[in-house]
């Protein structure tokens, strides 16, 4: 899927990391998600080019 394909994009990158992905969310879970959404929306910007 989609989703699957980003998400896998994101966890390949240091910055999605498994283990800083849990670290952030551990310690700021609404960055954490914030982080994940712009994510995203960076993806759907450059999917339009």
């Amino acid at each position: 899927s989609k989703d699957g394909q980003n998400l896998e994009l994101m966890t390949q990158t240091p910055l999605f990391g498994e283990h800083m992905a849990l670290y952030d969310l551990l310690l700021n879970k609404e960055n954490y998600l914030a982080n994940i959404q712009n994510a995203y929306a960076v993806q759907e910007i450059l999917e339009k080019f």
